[in-house]
């Protein structure tokens, strides 16, 4: 999957790279990224690291790849003071500010990382999984790292919260992110659409009608069951 994809799939606010076509780094970049949790390599985060200090990015690319990376740290204590010395001297101030709160969160132990950069108040292990639930492109760069189906669910039920908000016409646009990402996510990854076929199943007949309001009649038969994917409204002419 191109570089691009990722990060509109994701609905990210802006694309993980700068102006201009990616080129060959950025691209290894993103199928590292995506690709992980299927065969991890954490023998390699060194490499993609470096990489990604020189990368040209934007702003809408630190949620995912700081998810990301916080579930590498978590899952390698042993590497993290490798990938610490390899951040302090990164020459990007933000990619170094960003990658070093989230070492720092995942492997407390390590504080003397984020005190030579300056940072003060690095989140505890609870604030980070309260900010997934908030920030689906933060969940979806933990689940690309994992493969494990909780951070889906973050993303659903941030998806889903309108159903249950008190003021319906309300737009709420992080909401409308997390549900597309889902619906285009699923198509793109065997993965997610797995984890989401499973989490449906326990959603409301409210919700399920709700979340595939818009969605064509062969994406309701993927991942629901025939008789409650028979069930939900027809899906609108496009």
């Amino acid at each position: 999957m191109k570089i691009a994809h990722v990060f509109l799939v994701c609905m990210v606010c802006g694309a993980l790279f700068g102006a201009g076509r990616p080129g060959p780094k950025e691209n290894a970049l993103n199928e590292f990224m995506m690709n992980y949790h299927r065969k991890p390599v954490p023998e390699k985060v060194t490499g993609f690291l470096k990489d990604l200090d020189s990368a040209r990015f934007s702003e809408g690319a630190a949620a995912p790849i700081c998810g990301f990376f916080f579930e590498i740290c978590l899952a390698n204590s042993a590497r993290v003071p490798e990938w610490s010395e390899t951040i302090l001297k990164f020459k990007n101030s933000q990619w170094r500010s960003y990658l070093a709160l989230f070492l720092t969160a995942a492997a407390p132990g390590h504080q003397e990382l984020v005190k030579k950069i300056g940072i003060r108040n690095v989140p505890t292990f609870i604030q980070v999984n309260q900010f997934s639930c908030v920030n689906p492109d933060f969940s979806w760069g933990r689940f690309f790292a994992t493969g494990k189906p909780g951070h889906v669910k973050r993303v659903l039920d941030l998806a889903l919260s309108p159903v249950k908000s008190a003021d319906k016409k309300r737009i709420d646009l992080t909401a409308r992110s997390a549900e597309w990402s889902l619906h285009a996510l699923a198509q793109q990854q065997k993965e997610v659409a797995a984890a989401l076929k499973e989490l449906l199943k326990e959603r409301s007949d409210a919700e399920l009608a709700y979340f595939f309001r818009n969605a064509k009649e062969e994406e309701k038969k993927a991942l629901l069951d025939p008789k409650r994917a028979a069930a939900l409204p027809a899906s609108p002419e496009k």
